[in-house]
């Protein structure tokens, strides 16, 4: 039996991809007037303060696996993003490039875990590749096509955190990654 959405979950669905898409357009305009790692520092330094001080340490997660994640987020996702627009890689197609870190997290899943693919991830992945050789194609020159491997980077990074989290079996996972949470509900500067 087919539940009907109930108009609730549609209003949310549709607000959580409107600041998730004006995100981009929010970081491209920042990056005008902002140096990309300036930036990614001051976006984490508002996400963290005052919140450090009232959210607990992640509960059986040692500090050196919270400090990697926070590396491979801010610095390795957060900045090559950045960084990426900053060279001129529009918003829309930095939204798009990120969410390359699902295909990402589906191969590391498969190649640390033992997991199989199903025959669905692969189209999804053949079709997401035969769209990112199109983007790059249509690329305007050297900087943007740096800035397109800095994003997809980026999105390897992302999906390394995820890999991080499966790893050392986060049970909490909020403060692990408030930081991020915080910038997925766009606390913006």
């Amino acid at each position: 039996m087919i539940k009907k959405m109930e108009f609730r979950d549609l209003v949310l669905i549709v607000g959580v991809t409107v600041m998730w898409g004006s995100n981009y357009t929010v970081i491209d305009i920042s990056l005008d007037g902002i140096d990309p790692f300036l930036l990614t520092a001051l976006r984490f330094t508002f996400c963290a303060f005052p919140l450090v001080f009232f959210i607990p340490k992640p509960k059986g997660v040692s500090t050196f696996v919270t400090i990697v994640y926070g590396l491979l987020f801010g610095i390795g996702m957060c900045w090559l993003m950045n960084y990426g627009m900053f060279l001129g890689v529009s918003a829309g197609v930095t939204s798009l490039l990120l969410q390359f870190s699902a295909f990402f997290t589906v191969i590391w899943g498969v190649l640390l875990f033992g997991e199989k693919m199903t025959a669905i991830q692969v189209a999804g992945i053949l079709m997401a590749l035969v769209g990112l050789m199109f983007i790059a194609h249509v690329t305007q020159g050297d900087a943007e096509s740096f800035g397109l491997f800095l994003v997809l980077l980026g999105a390897l990074f992302w999906s390394l955190c995820n890999v991080l989290v499966k790893r050392s079996k986060v049970v909490d996972y909020f403060p692990l990654s408030f930081g991020r949470v915080c910038m997925q509900h766009r606390l913006y500067i």
